[in-house]
């Protein structure tokens, strides 16, 4: 493979691409990495690259001449990708594709952005993440360490790429070496039977382990072969089950959604919240919606909620006090949670980072307690949005 890069920094590849199993494939000719400096492209005397860009805005745009001139100096038909954050996510299934290219083109961007017609140079344009860099070349960087260890021959062990986490579609399962006792932590008895099919099936079920754990969204499209979705099952039926929860149930409630329900034949549940006092803030109207993980509909084997759904909220004595329904439902991961939130749920000081961090504990011990399970910032969050449609009057506020 042939990999050329764009770059106005072409000595931080030096070191980067020059270490480890990139340089071995350049040596052993299996790669080819040319760095250009599209500044030697400039046109003027000054050897200018980026330029303001019309209509006004902050910051420097790179200009479509430079990276226009040194794509022709390449020649040949390479696949070309420009490093963006507006581009498709950077993952296996990307580097998978990216090899199986010949030649490859990687244009590392700097200041503020490009000039809009550099993206009718490129056949596409990738992002390594959700997150600001000064430059691309940190990101191409990464790319062609990713795609370079799937190509043939550069790997010592052919099945290092394939049994790597992400190739397979799961987190790798643990793995040990000697010595066989460390301080009393010992390596799986498994492991040193020698008996492979056992082996097989324990590398697998941990695997699968990890990912449910960890990165339990792959799993949602996964294709799983018949010893896979075995031992998932037995995965599942091995999770913790939690004590049933209290049903809030009484003719007092009952007689409550009767005399009060806009729909009195509607289905409805009836719930305290998951804190002292809450209650009042929802009948202030300050608290407007209530948030939890979709993995805990899911273990809990209850329905997610949805619009037009109707609470009977109790107050800490479980009496019941308001009937709200769910006017929205968002689905989003922990980590990008917005500001809104904060607002919505109307908790402590009303800010993200305040949310942020009830959320993370509350999550927290659920998790831990009723299933062994470790919260990460990528469980999806399901908050439910929701307006009072009965208030029971003289409430002590």
């Amino acid at each position: 493979m042939k990999i050329d890069i764009l770059t106005l920094f072409p000595g931080m590849f030096d070191s980067l691409l020059g270490e480890s199993i990139v340089k071995k494939a350049q040596e052993r000719e299996l790669l080819e990495i040319n760095t250009h400096d599209f500044r030697d492209f400039a046109n003027d005397k000054h050897n200018k690259v980026d330029d303001y860009p019309y209509g006004g805005g902050a910051g420097m745009l790179l200009q479509v001449g430079p990276i226009d001139r040194t794509l022709k100096s390449i020649g040949g038909a390479p696949h070309v990708v420009l490093l963006d954050p507006t581009g498709r996510k950077f993952d296996q299934k990307v580097a998978e594709e990216l090899a199986e290219e010949k030649e490859l083109v990687l244009i590392c961007g700097h200041y503020e952005g490009y000039d809009e017609r550099i993206r009718e140079l490129v056949d596409e344009e990738v992002s390594i993440g959700d997150f600001v860099l000064t430059g691309g070349e940190l990101g191409a960087a990464v790319m062609i360490d990713a795609v370079s260890r799937l190509i043939p021959g550069v790997l010592g062990n052919e099945d290092s790429a394939v049994t790597d986490s992400h190739s397979s579609g799961l987190l790798e399962h643990p793995q040990y070496t000697r010595p066989e006792d460390y301080d009393g932590k010992l390596v799986p008895e498994v492991l040193l039977s020698g008996n492979h099919a056992k082996i097989k099936e324990w590398q697998t079920k941990e695997s699968l382990r990890k990912t449910l754990e960890r990165r339990p969204e792959l799993l949602e499209n996964y294709k799983f072969n018949t010893l896979e979705e075995k031992l998932y099952n037995e995965l599942l039926a091995e999770l913790p089950k939690p004590e049933k929860e209290r049903e809030f149930d009484s003719p007092a409630i009952r007689e409550f959604w009767a005399e009060h329900s806009p729909e009195p034949d509607a289905d409805y549940i009836a719930e305290p919240f998951g804190a002292t006092g809450l209650w009042q803030i929802v009948l202030e109207g300050k608290k407007t919606a209530t948030s939890s993980l979709e993995i805990l509909y899911k273990y809990d084997e209850v329905p997610e909620p949805y619009v037009g759904s109707y609470y009977v909220t109790l107050d800490d004595e479980l009496n019941p006090v308001a009937i709200t329904q769910t006017t929205e439902v968002r689905k989003y991961k922990f980590k990008d949670a917005t500001p809104e939130i904060g607002l919505l749920e109307g908790e402590g000081d009303l800010t993200l980072s305040y949310w942020r961090r009830a959320h993370k504990n509350i999550f927290r011990k659920w998790l831990k307690e009723d299933y062994d399970y470790k919260f990460h910032d990528d469980l999806v969050v399901v908050t439910e949005i929701f307006k009072v449609v009965y208030a029971i009057p003289n409430v002590q506020k």
